[in-house]
């Protein structure tokens, strides 16, 4: 998955030290989300693990998560009423367009929930985002000192430009995109001028992996 490794994970390590068997830990979603989020509508006894992304979850000795519970908490969630508010705080993510988005990690969620010991909150601990990240298409802030692990869509190349860029998306770097190198690496012919343009008008996509695809796709119709 999209996880990268910023620092020693020294945090990470004692937190799976201190873990009972049959507990575990996650990264939450606080990038969609401005606190856990919670499935409304849902009631089984197992409860919810808040804000669970399924990107980054480490299950002690003794969790059991079944692919058929699995299974059926997507069927739940793939059964309720299609709109933004199937999450509490709701997210456009669930609009109509979009309906299965994440459903993969919401059953998780309650899967997880259900197996831990005990169950619920009580026995799945979200990780402190101050050092578990979670930044999705978003590139990385340009100072996380404290951060171990992260989530986000920088794609390493081994130091070339603009795939390892981790500051601030603005002029800096929409200015200075090396049409040449886009071109070598990766076989697309883009012009600079298109990709500046592409960087200028994509206003919604912060991360030079994002903006290569939009470009692959504008240069394939």
């Amino acid at each position: 998955t999209d996880i990268s490794f910023l620092s020693e994970a020294t945090e990470l390590v004692e937190r799976m030290g201190n873990l009972k068997d049959g507990q575990a830990l996650y990264m939450a979603d606080l990038q969609t989300f401005d606190r856990p989020y919670r499935l409304t509508g849902y009631s089984g006894s197992g409860g919810q693990c808040p804000g669970l992304m399924a990107d980054f979850v480490y299950l002690a000795p003794g969790v059991r998560v079944s692919a058929s519970s699995i299974q059926a908490k997507a069927e739940w969630f793939a059964s309720q009423p299609v709109g933004i508010h199937r999450t509490d705080p709701p997210t456009a993510f669930l609009s109509e367009s979009n309906n299965f988005h994440a459903i993969d990690q919401f059953a998780l969620n309650l899967a997880l929930a259900e197996a831990v010991v005990p169950q619920g909150e009580a026995g799945c601990f979200a990780l402190p985002q101050e050092k578990f990240l979670h930044r999705g298409g978003f590139l990385r802030p340009s100072s996380e000192p404290d951060v171990e692990v992260v989530h986000d869509k920088v794609v390493s190349s081994c130091g070339l430009l603009p795939w390892d860029r981790c500051g601030s998306w603005g002029e800096e770097f929409s200015e200075t995109l090396p049409s040449e190198q886009w071109s070598t690496d990766l076989e697309v012919p883009l012009s600079e001028s298109m990709t500046c343009e592409l960087a200028r008008s994509q206003q919604g996509l912060h991360c030079p992996f994002m903006l290569l695809a939009t470009a692959i796709c504008k240069t394939e119709q």
